[in-house]
């Protein structure tokens, strides 16, 4: 007959690891989902008791589930009959379970658990540096004829994900060159962290000196948490939106639009905080940023007519500008200075009577080294006030051409105080630069087309031969031109150079 055999072996001793697992690797500064393993390949323990030591910048939250997967369907499951576990708001420096008298048997072993934000002597934990967490655990039990067994277990290190918010509002400077146009400004808040952003608030605090009561605001609803809101103050003038949920790496936009009223404080701040929905604490907040708005209108334009006295823009003649600056805003426009930069074609020319004023007076320098005209002051402004400026410019033709354009265009600066602490080196300057929304109203031009004349000489004898003694009559003919930007010629002097044997 045939030979069968068969073999099995017997162990008498438990083999235990333990491992964890940051679930959906969610683990953030405020919260996260662990998943603690432990695994037994050998021999049923007993009596085991287990401490599992993370950090105390975390409180256990709520035990999820228990879950288990034995070796031997046959044998009792015993891992949620343990005697003592864990209660919320236990700190996750160390956790502990403890189980009876009951076998443990061969099989892998779940606990899933939430964790949250720690507050450690008065100090919350949620904006600690998202360093490096070294979790371990320690184990005891007993296995065969009562022997006991400690065993230290060092997990996988954990770092937890962070939020960090960066605040911009755009334009941080401009300026309304009506009264009736809308101010409008750009809140940016970005995530630059890896974690989401929850529970995220942004506060814009508006200076008295824009209309609260037509106000509006965008925000796309995507970045709108379940909570959110949106309130005004109307006493203090700060706008708040709440809950606000942006993803790492994104950028929230809110686009704020209101009206700017002549009296008041035209300066604005902004500032950003995420906050932990457990314990009130911020995460992250960021600097405050500041806007300015200014009111003021630059006009340049030729008066009195649309051309000089005699009709054209000619060598000679004279040009009169009149420069306005429309003081929209009751604000102390200090340094205000306009400045026009002289184009080839144009001169200042001191001996022509009233060659420039100024109203209110204004210092005015002619800057002849660098072909400017300066005039500056300072000046209290207010909703209905000017400041006009006329001078008279003389045509040259120095660098010009007949038909040239010639733009001349006057240009605007200003500081204010907003602080209202005279202090200087705290005003904001206003200048016609590119960081400025609406910097056109700081610079104007007004042009023509430089004319001059077109002359033609010729010439004719009576007689095509001639012997000494004859007389020879010459018609010289001079003629301008027609064609457009030709002027008349005034003062024409002929001079013809006579001939040896003519006299």
């Amino acid at each position: 007959p045939g030979k069968s055999s068969d073999q099995s072996s017997l162990t008498t001793v438990p083999e235990i690891t333990f491992s964890h697992e940051n679930l959906n690797n969610n683990l953030t500064r405020k919260d996260g989902t662990i998943v603690l393993t432990m695994v037994n390949t050998g021999a049923p323990v007993y009596n085991l008791d287990f401490d599992y030591n993370l950090s105390d910048r975390y409180k256990l939250q709520s035990i999820t589930s228990y879950s288990s997967n034995l070796e031997n369907n046959e044998v009792d499951d015993n891992w949620q009959n343990h005697t003592t576990q864990p209660a919320a708001d236990d700190s996750l420096n160390q956790i502990s379970w403890i189980y009876g008298n009951f076998p443990i048997a061969a099989g892998s072993y779940q606990i899933e658990f939430e964790l949250v934000d720690n507050v450690v002597g008065e100090n919350p934990r949620v904006s600690d540096d998202p360093i490096e967490i070294n979790p371990s655990v320690d184990a005891a039990y007993d296995y065969l004829n009562s022997a006991k067994k400690n065993q230290s277990f060092n997990l996988n290190n954990l770092t937890p994900k962070f939020v960090e918010l960066a605040i911009a509002i755009s334009p941080e400077k401009q300026i309304i060159s009506d009264s009736a146009n809308d101010v409008e400004w750009t809140i940016s808040v970005t995530n630059n962290g890896n974690a989401e952003a929850v529970n995220t608030n942004v506060e814009q605090e508006l200076g008295d000196g824009f209309d609260y009561n037509n106000l509006s605001y965008t925000i796309d609803t995507s970045y709108q948490g379940d909570n959110f809101s949106y309130s005004l103050d109307n006493e203090t003038g700060i706008l708040s939106w709440t809950d606000l949920e942006i993803p790492a790496g994104g950028t929230a936009e809110i686009i704020v639009t209101t009206k700017m009223l002549a009296d008041g404080s035209h300066t604005n701040t902004v500032q950003a905080e995420e906050i932990s929905p457990y314990t009130n604490e911020v995460e992250s907040i960021t600097e405050v940023k500041e806007a300015y708005t200014a009111a003021f209108n630059l006009n340049k334009e030729l008066i009195t007519t649309d051309k000089p006295s005699s009709g054209y823009f000619a060598p000679g003649e004279i040009v009169e500008y009149q420069v306005t600056a429309d003081l929209i805003g009751n604000l102390n426009y200090k340094n205000l200075t306009i400045i026009d930069d002289l184009p080839s074609g144009l001169k200042l020319d001191v001996t022509i009577t009233d060659h420039q004023s100024s109203d209110p007076t204004l210092a005015f320098n002619n800057n002849t080294t660098e072909g400017q005209l300066e005039w500056s002051g300072t000046i209290d402004g207010s909703a209905s006030q000017k400041a006009v400026i006329n001078y008279k410019l003389r045509v040259v033709k120095d660098g010009v051409s007949r038909g040239d354009l010639i733009t001349n265009t006057a240009e605007a600066s200003f500081d204010i105080d907003y602080l209202n602490d005279s202090n200087d080196s705290n005003d904001i300057q206003f200048t016609a630069d590119n960081s400025i929304l609406n910097n056109e109203a700081l610079i104007d031009s007004s042009e023509f087309n430089f004319e001059e004349p077109e002359l033609t000489i010729s010439r004719s004898a009576d007689n095509s031969t001639v012997d000494s003694s004859t007389v020879l009559e010459h018609t010289l003919s001079v003629s301008n031109g027609t064609a457009a930007n030709i002027s008349p010629a005034y003062q024409t002097k002929i001079v013809e150079t006579i001939p040896a044997g003519f006299r």
